[in-house]
């Protein structure tokens, strides 16, 4: 007999396998253990909750509604499938925001209006709001992208990816880069000039009096 030996302590046989909702066995209709907890259902028991259209590929990757999260907040419980993402599961908060266009394109995460820790840039093209981590910007990026004059507009990564020369640079990045290198050129000239000036002083003190 072979099992899963990391799921050891809830391991039951095929014969004591029962649904978690109607607590009945696998000879009535087919019966999928949840990847989290490891407890099984009957499809048809979990009905309108069902948390994911389940695939061959699926059926070892798929989590019972117990275990399921939302996808906009990571904490809440599922409550509804929005319109635009029959895929993936958001609680009725998430739900209202993405319909107030909310949400970050590249990772489904929702944020307030008022959530001013939240660093964020947006899209001159499609309007949307990023993370910056999402977009793989570094601190540096991030700080150097606010000072861009507004001639320069910032397209995001899903913009990018649509359009039909998608291999181009694009040019705020060709702008971030020279602001980039004229900062460390302003550093480097700092630096040189600090140091012309600490060797002509320690030029001034070692000189003979009179000279």
């Amino acid at each position: 007999m072979e099992f899963d030996r990391s799921g050891v302590e809830n391991w039951v046989c095929s014969s004591c396998t029962s649904c978690g909702v109607c607590g009945k066995g696998r000879d009535t209709e087919m019966i999928h253990q949840c990847c989290e907890c490891l407890a099984y259902y009957h499809m048809g028991c979990l009905g309108i909750h069902l948390p994911l259209p389940l695939t061959e590929e699926g059926a070892n990757n798929w989590p019972c509604p117990r275990c399921v999260l939302c996808k906009g907040c990571s904490t809440q419980r599922p409550e509804k499938f929005p319109e635009e993402c029959s895929v993936k599961l958001f609680c009725k908060r998430c739900v209202l925001l993405r319909k107030k266009g909310n949400f970050c394109p590249v990772c489904d995460k929702v944020y307030e209006d008022n959530n001013w820790n939240c660093r964020m840039i947006e899209c001159d093209k499609c309007s949307s709001w990023l993370h910056d981590s999402c977009e793989s910007l570094s601190d540096e990026d991030y700080q150097l992208l606010g000072e861009l004059p507004r001639s320069i507009p910032y397209t995001c990564s899903v913009c990018q990816r649509m359009s039909a020369d998608s291999s181009r640079t694009v040019k705020w990045r060709i702008a971030v880069e020279e602001n980039r290198n004229k900062r460390i050129q302003s550093i480097m000239d700092q630096l040189k000039s600090q140091q012309m000036l600490k060797t002509l002083l320690t030029n001034l003190e070692t000189a003979p009096n009179g000279t």
